[in-house]
């Protein structure tokens, strides 16, 4: 027997003998075994903040579009509006031209209409009076749209007689 048979190895040399075999140890866990699955869980928890930082990205993605879309549905809507107040802007314009036309040829027609009262003979109304008033009741009622039945019923004795007279030979 020699003495190496006899020697008896210290408890720390042996742990580090069974650690360094992956063997467990009085309820320990191996330093490399431990090592390995905090590597794992890393990775795992890597790998899950990767994928939400991706879904982040596409649905970043997905919201620019829709913001890109609003952007261009909003300018598409201001010009239209644009376009709607110059055409409001052109229609209040004609209307104005309109009615300052209207209110001439009435006051024209007033005028008319007085004289044609002093006149009893209604047999001298040259026919260009009743293209001139059947064109004032046209603008009258385009302009008011209001029930014009008594003004139409006077008109058109008017524009009768001026007719009738205009067929007159003189």
């Amino acid at each position: 027997f020699s003495v190496a048979d006899y020697f008896i190895p210290s408890p720390s040399s042996t742990v580090k003998s069974i650690r360094s075999r992956g063997v467990k140890f009085f309820g320990f866990i191996p330093e490399s075994a431990r090592l390995e699955k905090e590597e794992g869980a890393a990775k795992a928890r890597i790998d899950a903040l990767q994928q939400q930082v991706q879904c982040a990205q596409e649905a970043l993605f997905q919201n620019q579009r829709k913001v890109r879309e609003l952007d261009m549905h909003l300018e598409a809507y201001k010009s239209l509006q644009y376009s709607q107040n110059e055409l409001l802007e052109s229609l209040e314009e004609k209307r104005n031209a309109l009615t300052v036309d209207c209110e001439s040829k009435q006051k024209v027609l007033d005028k008319l209409t007085a004289e044609m009262e002093e006149v009893k003979e209604l047999a001298f109304v040259p026919e260009a009076y009743a293209d001139l008033i059947e064109s004032l009741r046209t603008c009258r009622l385009s302009t008011t749209g209001e029930d014009q039945s008594a003004f139409d019923a006077e008109t058109k004795h008017y524009v009768m007689v001026a007719l009738a007279a205009s067929k007159l030979p003189y």
